[in-house]
C-alpha cells in the first residue's frame, strides 16, 4: 500500500488562496491551485463557448480513436505538440482570446518564480482546448498521464459548469509514487502544473464538467519590436476570424479595404496569419457573390494558388484552407474558374487528392468539383492531369466529405465519353455502388447522381451499372423525399437506354 492519501477540499471562503502542494523529495513547488476571480466572466462566457464547441476525434493516450470531447482553439505547428486528428476550430479561438493572454501571463509568472534559471525565457502556448467531460462511456475523465516532454508548464481552468458531481484533478508526487492529492475545482479555479507532473482528471459521475486546458513551452524572450509585431499579427488574426464568424452566421459583405487586408495576410511570413486569412476568405466567398468579386479584385487568387504549392509543416492547415477558399471562389463563377485554372492550380489540386491530410484531400476534391461544374475546358484540364484514378481512390477515403466531393467531381467529368470510360476502367462503378449503401444520405445521393452521369455517358458503363445489382437500394431510396430525386433519375436513365434496373442477376 502507498502512503496515506492526501485530499484538498474546496474552501468555502472565495477570498482565501489554496495551499500549494510540495513534493516530499523536492523543495520546488510542482503544482498550485488558486482562485482567479474570473467567476462572473466565466458564467457570462460559457454560453458562447458551448455555442461554438465542436469536438474533433483524436488519438490521445488510452483513448486512441475514441477521444471526441475536446475542441481545439490553438495548436502549434511543432510535431511534438500535435495530437493526431486534432483540428483547430477558429471560432473557439475568437471566444477564448480575451482570457488567454492574462492566464498565460499568470502561469508564466508562477513558473518563472520556480525556475529562475529560465529568466531569459517566456512561455508560449502550443495547445489550447476546451474539454467537456460527461457520464458517457469514454467521456468521464482522462487517466493518469503527464502532458508531454515538450510541455514546460500547463494550466487547467475550471469553467462554469452547472449541476455536475465528481470531477477535479488528482496529482501524484512522482512517477512511481502512490501518494497523491485531489483538488475539487470550482468555477474560476486555476490549476497550474510544472513540467512532467503526473496527474489525471477525476471521473464525472453526473452532469457535465467543462474545462479550459493550455499547454505551454518555454521560448527565448523576444525583443520588444518582435513582440509588437506579434501583437499586430494577433490583432489581424482576430479581425479575420471575427469576419469569418460573421459570415458563417449571416451574410457578411466586405469592402475593398478589408479584402486588401486579407490579401496582405495571405502573403504574410507568419503561418497563423496565412491560415486564418485563407479560412476567412473561404467563409466570405461562400457568403455572397459580391464578396467573391471583391476578394478576387484584391489580388487574392495568385496568393492562394501559391499557398497550394508551398511546402507546409506536418498537420498544417494552410494548403487545405487555401484549397477551400479556391473552391468557394469558383462556385457559380465562370470568370473565377477560368482565372484559377489559368494560374495553374489544377495540377496541384490533383496532387493534393493523394495527401495524407484529410483536410487537404477533401478540399482539393471540393475545388475540383466546383472548377469542373459547367466548364468543359476545366474538365479537360482535370482529366489530363491524371485526376480520374486519384478521385476513384478517394471514393474509399476515410472521411465522408472526401467521398462526397470525389463522387461529385466524377459526375461532372463523366459527361465526356472518353473520360467516362476511364472512370469505369478505374473501378469507380463498384465503389459508387458501395456508397449507395452508406449510412449517410448525402453519400447515397451523390453516388446515385454519379452513376446516372456514367450511365448517360457510355453504353458500356450503362451496362455495367445495370448489372451491378442497384435496384433494391434504389427502391429503398425512393421512400425518402430527398433521395428519391437521384434514385428516380438513375432508374429513368437505365430505362431510357433499354435496360431496366431489375431483376438483377
Amino acid at each position: 500500500m502507498g502512503q496515506k492519501r492526501k485530499r484538498v477540499w474546496t474552501f468555502t471562503s472565495c477570498c482565501h488562496r489554496r495551499q500549494e502542494t510540495h513534493y516530499a523529495d523536492n523543495e520546488r513547488v510542482k503544482v498550485s491551485v488558486v482562485r482567479t476571480g474570473l467567476e462572473q466572466r466565466l458564467i457570462a462566457l460559457v454560453p458562447a463557448i458551448k455555442e461554438v464547441y465542436m469536438p474533433c476525434r483524436t488519438s490521445y493516450l488510452d483513448a486512441t480513436g475514441q477521444w471526441n470531447i475536446s475542441c481545439y482553439a490553438e495548436l502549434d505547428d511543432l510535431p511534438d505538440a500535435m495530437v493526431p486528428g486534432a483540428v483547430v476550430h477558429p471560432p473557439m479561438a475568437v471566444v477564448l482570446q480575451p482570457l488567454l493572454d492574462g492566464l498565460t501571463e499568470r502561469l508564466c509568472t508562477w513558473w518563472l518564480a520556480r525556475h529562475p534559471e529560465f529568466s531569459a525565457f517566456e512561455l508560449h502556448r502550443v495547445q489550447t482546448f476546451v474539454t467537456r467531460y460527461s457520464v458517457h462511456r469514454g467521456e468521464t475523465h482522462l487517466t493518469r498521464h503527464v502532458d508531454g516532454p515538450h510541455v514546460d508548464a500547463s494550466f487547467i481552468l475550471q469553467l462554469h459548469s452547472e449541476r455536475f458531481t465528481g470531477g477535479g484533478v488528482r496529482v501524484w508526487d512522482s512517477e512511481n509514487s502512490r501518494d497523491y492529492t485531489d483538488y475539487a475545482l470550482e468555477t474560476g479555479d486555476l490549476c497550474m502544473l510544472d513540467h512532467l507532473v503526473w496527474h489525471q482528471s477525476l471521473p464525472v459521475t453526473s452532469g457535465e464538467r467543462w474545462v479550459l486546458v493550455v499547454f505551454c513551452q518555454k521560448r527565448p524572450k523576444r525583443p520588444k519590436q518582435h513582440v509588437a509585431h506579434a501583437e499586430r499579427s494577433t490583432a489581424r488574426c482576430q479581425k479575420a476570424i471575427a469576419l469569418a464568424t460573421s459570415a458563417a452566421h449571416a451574410t457578411c459583405t466586405i469592402d475593398e479595404e478589408q479584402a486588401q487586408a486579407l490579401a496582405h495576410m495571405l502573403s504574410s511570413s507568419g503561418m497563423d496569419e496565412r491560415e486564418r486569412a485563407a479560412f476567412t476568405v473561404g467563409c466570405l466567398a461562400a457568403s455572397s457573390a459580391s464578396n467573391q468579386t471583391t476578394i478576387v479584385d484584391s489580388g487574392a487568387l495568385p496568393l492562394l494558388v501559391n499557398m497550394l504549392r508551398t511546402p507546409a509543416p506536418p498537420l498544417s492547415k494552410e494548403r487545405g484552407w487555401a484549397a477551400a477558399a479556391l473552391a468557394r471562389l469558383a462556385t457559380n463563377n465562370s470568370r473565377n474558374k477560368a482565372m484559377i485554372a489559368g494560374l495553374g492550380a489544377i495540377p496541384t489540386l490533383v496532387e493534393m487528392l493523394s495527401s495524407e491530410q484529410d483536410l487537404e484531400a477533401e478540399e482539393a476534391a471540393s475545388a475540383l468539383c466546383n472548377l469542373s461544374a459547367n466548364n468543359e475546358a476545366n474538365k479537360h484540364l482535370i482529366s489530363m492531369s491524371g485526376a480520374v484514378s486519384a478521385l476513384v481512390k478517394c471514393l474509399e477515403g476515410a472521411k465522408p466529405k472526401q467521398r462526397i466531393w470525389s463522387a461529385c467531381t466524377l459526375s461532372n467529368l463523366a459527361t465526356d465519353p472518353v473520360v467516362c470510360r476511364q472512370i469505369w476502367r478505374a473501378g469507380a462503378i463498384e465503389r459508387l455502388v458501395h456508397l449507395l449503401h452508406s449510412d449517410t444520405s448525402k453519400e447515397r445521393r451523390r453516388a446515385a447522381a454519379a452513376l446516372a452521369s456514367l450511365a448517360r455517358g457510355e453504353p458500356s458503363t450503362h451496362s455495367a451499372i445495370s448489372a451491378a445489382g442497384v435496384r433494391p437500394v434504389l427502391e429503398a431510396m425512393l421512400r425518402d423525399a430527398e433521395e428519391s430525386i437521384e434514385a428516380t433519375s438513375l432508374l429513368e436513365v437505365l430505362r431510357c437506354h433499354g435496360e431496366k434496373a431489375g431483376p438483377e442477376h
